[in-house]
């Protein structure tokens, strides 16, 4: 029963009423399966629309591309690969070595990995990954729409097929679209309107269980995407309140207040397990740096959101304004939402002003910063544009019953000032892109959506009397279907547009390459063979000179140093940065721009070439090629920890000067060493008379001769001793087309990239570099440029040292590990890992609490001089107490499940005194009176029947003539409750229709239906559906 009268006449009025008592008499069994078949196409529109999108942009298997794009591509289909392979190899939860050296697995799992449909990636092979993230984002994206369906269908109980469209809305809205690659974002939106269903089920009815549960989950799946969704239930909790507590007394209200207090501080302390010691890792972030603004600054532009409301819109992704496209049909039923005359004032009121208020956090840059964790985000503005969103299709979906109440002209003059607005909104803004397709598309749609709402309120007004049956209902039907059907093919388009958008932006790259074909599975089969045949300890660090993605070793599946991740700590970035690792200098490092001295200082043994090296390569060994890959071994490779000289705590780092760093960090682990890297002297050929390098070797000025035209510096280098090479380059921002390396010998080597580079074995001679400008660049500037050659002596003896004072590792696995090591002298062991404070360490025995920090970044344990063991186990910082608080939260949860299921059937007992449990109660109602069983549930009657004609002979069979009785007479208290309730409505139907004006206020129009629909439904749980 819905929760006001959907008409408008008393014809109509009791039409409505006898549809509803043809419902409620419907067969339990039928109900059912009309609701699943609603809750399957819920789920099935949004992913099948989804998936014909991707299939008309040829993603496998419609053609040869797959989905993974952006930080996709990079961190969390790689995050996915790793967590498929920890499952199925029984390997730690807690910490991982692939990637970053060695990073806090748990940490990273709470923030990309938590989602329980993540179990869905055992279903799928390795070779299969992308496949798989496919899928899964298929899956999130049905489960949103049925979400969303769900929602709507609880909150205003309606039958139809509109909430599952406005699912599908919700499920393929602009936020999605620009964003489903952030794919671990998608569970928040499956999980919001899950909670409020539940939290609307919770205030009705007191079911408290699912609320928990669902707020639970929604705050494991992704913490970071769960603020943004429980900010906005906290705003929307009041128009929750004011719509379900019609009629209820203050004392009711701060009751049900209360419990639902007391049910999320229990949904929090459930998830404590893995917030709490996710919360201590984010300390160690860059994210936890961000000052509170000091200014205020607003920047309001009203047509700016009108027009994020266009169909077929470019998705904002890098930078731009928010997405808040739902559907163009939304821009005409919100003001339709504030002109209805059955939505209460008060409600369209709370409404608004939350509205306004997400707007403004748009604008406002203090709440943009609070909205987003205390937290500026790094590219992807407004990522909590989605509980816009929700709220906006929720009032468009409230404001579709009155479209009856409107005639075609309201529904005409409302429309032409919003198509006037498309052209405007697209004139006044000139950073706003939008293509012709645009804003044709948007006018179009508004129109016809025009048409179509018109026609609703012009078929209300011509039914009649004599037309309230066949012709009627075949009219609303057929109008409903064109809607339906306009609705369908706009987001058909939209999709189709989205995904062709992000696909020219990002790119959606070939699928062969990365998890599946011959070079993936060349890539694995090398890693088997290394696995295989390696008898040197049970550890060994591997990294690939070409990278697919930032986070191969988690792809692939191998110990390595590459990684790029949001919960990875920031003060180990800045190091391998200026030791000259490509970085982007907040929360990633790449093996790119390693030097041999790096290779062996940590442990990175063995070096798969994706590509041919295209360097003469002396120094490493060539042991294997399967024809796609080369393996080389670094014989220099040092072990996980070796004693070193204390003076290395003393160490420090500085920007740019890559090849010092990495002598000093010798000299300071090993004294008495030499320089392992010799810097030559390189010149400036075109150097104008008068002028220098304005750095000595390093810095090199140029000058265009025409600044429109692209410009050439000559260098020269002289090699004086044949070696192996390394190039440092820093183009100072300037726009640059290649650097060409001319050896003496005649060979070419073109680099497009800053950074360092391995240029491999040189000859003596005169080595020329060729710095190519392009015709962008600035007419006049300077490059920094170093060339050094590696000391292969020098890294020898580094090697000899380091092996003499190595860890032998006598056990392994990822969160713990033992082993022993002689020290020569007091020093520190230096472990080549990242320092975290989770690692507990016991040297001989005893627990060490002074664990040190080299350069911020690699962890050193203080020794004394001699034969050591030790052995460290990995604790993420809070998991304990997570635990603990997670244990009690789950102990007090079933608890109160257990108190409210004893109190729910204490509540269903009949309570009729002493005499039924007396012998008479069960005997046959003597001559001189007693109550007439045929008057049983009768108004102003005894509700007690009689079970037999002559008293119970035994206990036993007392006991089940009293089961009998209470069964009999909770079934007809049942059906004289419903009859007693189908009589008030019509009732009321009559006194609304026949006495509008005395009966029913303008504002007020769903208070007496409310409250008896409250009634009912509290005291009929059990039946939730329509």
């Amino acid at each position: 029963m819905s929760t006001s009268p959907d008409a408008k006449n008393l014809e109509e009025g009791l039409l409505i009423h006898a549809a509803e008592e043809e419902e409620a008499n419907t067969p339990p069994h039928r109900q059912r399966s009309l609701r699943w078949q609603n809750n399957f196409l819920a789920f099935l529109i949004p992913l099948l629309i989804l998936a014909l999108a991707y299939a008309i942009y040829t993603v496998f298997p419609f053609g040869d591309r797959h989905i993974l794009t952006v930080d996709l591509f990079h961190q969390y289909a790689p995050f996915m690969a790793m967590l498929r392979r920890t499952i199925l190899s029984g390997e730690s939860i807690l910490f991982t070595f692939s990637g970053g050296l060695g990073m806090n697995l748990y940490s990273l799992f709470a923030y990309y990995l938590a989602s329980p449909l993540n179990i869905l990636l055992l279903l799928f092979p390795e070779t299969l990954l992308s496949e798989a993230v496919f899928v899964l984002t298929l899956v999130k994206v049905g489960f949103a729409g049925l979400a969303f369906h769900l929602f709507l269908k609880e909150t205003f109980q309606r039958r139809g097929a509109f909430s599952v469209i406005f699912g599908a809305m919700y499920a393929l809205s602009a936020f999605v679209m620009a964003y489903s690659w952030n794919i671990m974002w998608l569970d928040a939106l499956i999980l919001l309107p899950l909670v409020l269903w539940a939290l609307t089920r919770f205030i009705k009815k007191g079911k408290f269980a699912l609320y928990v549960v669902f707020l639970a989950l929604l705050l494991i799946s992704n913490y970071y995407a769960a603020f943004f969704a429980c900010v906005f239930m906290l705003l929307y909790f009041p128009i929750l309140m004011s719509q379900h507590t019609v009629g209820w007394t203050g004392g009711r209200r701060f009751k049900v207040i209360m419990q639902i207090i007391a049910a999320t501080v229990i949904a929090v302390a459930l998830t404590a397990f893995l917030l709490l010691p996710a919360v201590q890792g984010l300390q160690h972030t860059s994210a936890s740096g961000d000052k509170f603004p000091a200014t205020v600054e607003f920047t309001a532009n009203p047509l700016a959101y009108l027009a994020q409301h266009f169909m077929l819109l470019e998705p904002t992704i890098r930078s731009g304004y928010p997405n808040l496209y739902s559907g163009v049909g939304t821009i005409l039923l919100l003001p339709i939402f504030f002109m209805s005359t059955r939505i209460r004032l008060r409600e369209k009121l709370m409404y608004l002003g939350l509205m306004l208020f997400l707007i403004l956090s748009f604008d406002l840059n203090i709440l943009n910063f609070l909205w987003h964790g205390m937290h500026f985000p790094n590219q992807l503005p407004y990522r909590n544009s989605f509980v816009y969103i929700f709220l906006v299709l929720t009032m468009a979906y409230s404001a579709l019953r009155s479209l009856r109440d409107l005639k075609g002209k309201d529904i005409v003059l409302l429309t032409m000032p919003l198509v006037l607005a498309v052209p405007i909104s697209v004139l006044l803004l000139e950073d706003l892109a939008v293509s012709v397709a645009t804003q044709w598309a948007t006018i179009i749609f508004l129109l016809l959506y025009m048409l179509v709402f018109a026609a609703v309120g012009l078929s209300e007004s011509q039914t009649i009397l004599s037309d309230r049956t066949a012709r009627r209902d075949f009219r609303r039907s057929t109008i409903s279907s064109v809607l339906i059907l306009l609705m369908l093919f706009e987001l058909l388009a939209h999709s189709i547009s989205s995904v062709h958008f992000v696909g020219k932006n990002e790119y959606f790259g070939l699928r062969d390459g990365y998890a599946a074909g011959a070079k993936p599975s060349a890539i694995r089969a090398a890693l088997a063979d290394i696995e295989n045949n390696y008898d040197d300890g049970p550890f060994y660090r591997v990294e690939i000179n070409k990278q697919k993605s930032s986070n191969d070793p988690a792809l692939y599946g191998y110990n390595g140093l590459s990684m790029f991740a949001s919960t990875s700590a920031e003060s180990p970035v800045k190091f391998f940065e200026n030791m000259g690792y490509y970085s982007n200098g907040i929360n990633s490092y790449k093996y790119t721009g390693s030097t041999l001295f790096l290779d062996s200082l940590l442990g990175i043994e063995f070096l798969l070439a994706r590509e041919p090296i295209s360097h003469e390569e002396v120094l490493r060994e060539q042991v294997l090629d399967n024809g796609e890959v080369q393996v080389y071994q670094n014989p220099y490779a040092l072990p996980l920890g070796f004693a070193v000289n204390s003076s290395v705590l003393t160490y420090k780092s500085t920007g740019g000067r890559v090849f010092q760093n990495q002598n000093r960090l010798a000299k300071h682990m090993f004294p008495e060493l030499g320089d392992v890297f010799t810097e030559l002297n390189v010149s400036n050929l075109d150097s104008p008379p008068g002028t220098g390098s304005a750095g000595g070797d390093s810095s090199f000025n140029f000058y265009k001769t025409y600044p429109e035209e692209s410009y050439t510096l000559h260098l020269q280098a002289d090699v004086e001793e044949a070696g192996t090479h390394y190039l440092y380059y820093d183009s100072q921002g300037h726009d640059m087309d290649d650097l060409i390396l001319r050896t003496a010998s005649g060979n070419v080597r073109r680099m497009n990239d800053d950074g360092l580079t391995e240029l491999g074995f040189l000859d003596e001679g005169e080595h020329t570099l060729e710095l190519n400008f392009s015709a962008s660049a600035a007419d006049s500037g300077n490059v920094v440029l170093r060339l050094a050659r590696i000391d292969e002596t020098m890294l020898e003896q580094f090697c000899v040292q380091g092996n003499r004072a190595g860890l032998e590792l006598t056990t392994f696995r990822n969160d713990q590990f033992s082993g022993k090591f002689e020290s020569p002298q007091d020093g520190v062991l230096l472990l080549t890992m990242p320092y975290d404070p989770g690692w507990i360490v016991w040297i001989d025995g005893e627990i060490q609490d002074n664990i040190r920090q080299v350069n911020s970044a690699l962890m050193a344990i203080p020794i004394t001089a001699g034969e050591h063991r030790i052995t460290m186990r990995f604790w993420p910082e809070g998991l304990s107490e997570g635990l603990l608080i997670s244990a009690i939260a789950l102990a007090v949860f079933a608890l109160a499940i257990i108190f409210s299921v004893l109190r729910r059937k204490r509540r269903k007992q009949v309570a009729v005194g002493e005499y039924i449990a007396s012998d008479e109660f069960l005997a046959a109602p003597s001559s001189e009176g007693g109550p007439d069983p045929e008057s049983v549930g009768a108004e102003g009657t005894s509700e007690v029947t009689y079970l037999e004609e002559t008293p119970a002979s035994t206990e036993e069979e007392r006991d089940l003539r009293f089961d009998n009785f209470l069964e009999n007479t909770a079934e007809l208290r049942e059906q004289s409750e419903a009859d007693d309730f189908s009589d008030k409505m019509e009732q009321y139907y009559k006194r609304t229709y026949s006495y509008p004006r005395e009966t029913v206020s303008e504002d007020l129009d769903t208070d007496s239906t409310e409250a008896i629909d409250d009634q009912y439904k509290n005291e009929n749980s059990e039946n939730d559906g329509d």
